[in-house]
């Protein structure tokens, strides 16, 4: 079974579905960052399954402020949006700043209808790498 398939379960994601949302969420390459002030985070989800992913384990939604590299790292049980969403809010609270903008990977923990309405809501700047 393909490596993604096993970590969403053994479903397959909607290929339109993510695609729009990520179509609609701006590139941003590490050029463009240009001295940003404190309050602009990568934020990436790193797998803790070892050398398989079929089974459950935990997963860690690491943010790194690209001004100062100050980095939260949360705890995730599963990779759902509105988890997503609470970790990004603790991590706010973690910051000795406000956050101003997130730079997601293309991942569809990130690049879904829950997380990238709720970053926008709160203003934050919204936007993916490059890379696929």
């Amino acid at each position: 079974m393909d490596v993604k398939v096993a970590a969403s379960g053994g479903r397959r994601r909607r290929a339109g579905f993510y695609s729009a949302i990520r179509r609609e969420v701006p590139i941003r390459t590490f050029n463009d960052w240009n001295s940003p002030p404190p309050g602009f985070c990568e934020v990436d989800m790193v797998a803790h399954g070892g050398t398989s992913v079929a089974d459950s384990f935990i997963q860690t939604l690491t943010m790194v402020d690209v001004a100062t590299g100050s980095t939260e790292c949360l705890p995730l049980v599963t990779r759902e949006g509105s988890l997503v969403v609470e970790a990004i809010n603790r991590a706010q609270s973690l910051f000795p700043w406000l956050l101003r903008g997130v730079d997601f990977d293309n991942d569809s923990a990130f690049m879904n209808d829950v997380v990238v309405p709720w970053c926008r809501e709160q203003k934050f700047e919204v936007t993916r790498a490059g890379r696929s």
